[in-house]
C-alpha cells in the first residue's frame, strides 16, 4: 500500500505523471517553496501547464516565502507589493512561472501573503507539503526546489482522504492567512486503524504535530532515530535527552552547521553549543560530514511507531506560527519501508 520516494523521486514522478493527465483527471500539490529556476521544477511547472492544457484540474499551492527571501536575497513581498522585475532574475523567473501557469488554466494559490510592512518573514508560513493526483496521495517533506536534497515523500491510495487534503487546498484561496482557513484548529484526520494524518493550523505556540513527536519519544523502551536538518533543542532535545538517560538507543542524524546559509549556520553552531553546555555532548555522534547532501527529511523512527512529514520539532516554528503535516502510524509496512532509508542517512 505505501512507497516511498526520495525528492528526485517525487519531482520525476510528479513531472511524469502530470505529462499523462488530462479531462476527468485532477492534481493538487502544496508546498512552502517553488524555485521554477532550477531545471527540474522548471520541467515540472510545464507538465503542469500541459496537464491543464490537456483539460485536467491542476491546482498549486505555495506559500509567499518564495517571493519574500531567497537565501540572502530580499524578495518583493518582504516590502509589500513591488514588481519581481526589481528584485533580480531569480524572482522575475519566479514572476514569469506563476504567470504562465495561470494562463494555461492551473489555479496558483500563493498564501500568507504580507499585510504590513514590518513583520517577521519566518512567521505565519505555510511548510506543508503534499501531492494529491486523483485517489493518491503523497505526503512529507518535500518541496518543490533543489532536486539534490536528502528528503523523502510516502504515497498510497485514499480516495476520501484525496478529496479532503483537495479541499483543504482549494479553501486556501479563500482566506489570508492557511490558520485562518484551518480555522486556528489543529486536527487529526483518522486514515485507518493504526495510522493518522496530522495537521497544525499555523497558530503561535500551538502545535499538535510537536506534541505529538514528543509523546513518540517518551513512549519509546528500546530505540529512537531522529533525523532533521537542524539538532534539536527545546522539548525535543528534552524527550531525547530523557530516552538516552533511561538507556534508550537515541540517534540525532542532522546537517553540520556549515551546510546552512547565514544566519541559520550562525544559529546552529549556538544550539550546538548550548546543547554540549546541557549535557548533550553523547548525542552529537550522528553529525553529517560536510561534504554530504543536504538533509532535508524529518522522521522519527522509534520501536513503537514512526512519524514523517514536514515539520522540523524545533520551537521557532511553532512560535512563529508554522501551519505542517505530518504522518503517525504504527503501521509496520510504513516501518520497514521507512528503515532502510534511515540506514542511509547514519
Amino acid at each position: 500500500m505505501y512507497r516511498i520516494y526520495t525528492k528526485r523521486e517525487y519531482l520525476e514522478y510528479l513531472t511524469q505523471t502530470a505529462l499523462g493527465l488530462g479531462k476527468g483527471d485532477k492534481i493538487t500539490l502544496a508546498t512552502m517553496t517553488f524555485s521554477p529556476e532550477v531545471q527540474e521544477i522548471n520541467q515540472l511547472a510545464d507538465a503542469l501547464c500541459h496537464a491543464a492544457k490537456s483539460g485536467a484540474d491542476v491546482t498549486l499551492q505555495l506559500d509567499a516565502y518564495s517571493f519574500i527571501i531567497y537565501k540572502s536575497k530580499l524578495g518583493p513581498l518582504l516590502i509589500g507589493s513591488v514588481p519581481s522585475r526589481l528584485f533580480g532574475r531569480i524572482f522575475n523567473q519566479r514572476r514569469t512561472a506563476i504567470n504562465a501557469l495561470k494562463d494555461s488554466g492551473v489555479n496558483a494559490i500563493i498564501t500568507n501573503r504580507p499585510t504590513k510592512r514590518l513583520y517577521n518573514p519566518f512567521g505565519g508560513r505555510s511548510h506543508i507539503k503534499w501531492a494529491i493526483i486523483n485517489n493518491l496521495v503523497l505526503t512529507g517533506g518535500c518541496n518543490l526546489s533543489d532536486p539534490d536534497q536528502d528528503d523523502l515523500m510516502i504515497s498510497w491510495e485514499d480516495p476520501k482522504l484525496a478529496k479532503t487534503l483537495t479541499g483543504i487546498t482549494n479553501n486556501f484561496s479563500n482566506h489570508p492567512t492557511t490558520s485562518k482557513s484551518f480555522d486556528s484548529t489543529d486536527r487529526t484526520i483518522n486514515i485507518n486503524s493504526d495510522t493518522n494524518l496530522l495537521l497544525d493550523a499555523g497558530v503561535k505556540h500551538q502545535s499538535l504535530i510537536l506534541d505529538s513527536a514528543v509523546g513518540l519519544i517518551d513512549a519509546a523502551d528500546k530505540s529512537v532515530v531522529f533525523t532533521c536538518q537542524f539538532f534539536p533543542r527545546g522539548k525535543i532535545l528534552q524527550s531525547l535527552q530523557s530516552a538516552h538517560d533511561r538507556g534508550v538507543d537515541v540517534k540525532i542524524i542532522y546537517n553540520h552547521p556549515s551546510q546552512h546559509t547565514f544566519p541559520f549556520n550562525l544559529l546552529h553552531y549556538w544550539v550546538k553549543h548550548s546543547a554540549k553546555a546541557k549535557g548533550a555532548a553523547k548525542l552529537f555522534s550522528y553529525e553529517r560530514n560536510k561534504s554530504q547532501s543536504y538533509l532535508h527529511s524529518k522522521i522519527i523512527l522509534t520501536d513503537k511507531a514512526v512519524m514523517i512529514g514536514s515539520h522540523n520539532y524545533v520551537d521557532a516554528g511553532v512560535d512563529f506560527g508554522t501551519s505542517e503535516v505530518s504522518i503517525l502510524s504504527t503501521n509496520p509496512q510504513i516501518k520497514k519501508a521507512i528503515q532502510p532509508r534511515i540506514k542511509q542517512r547514519a
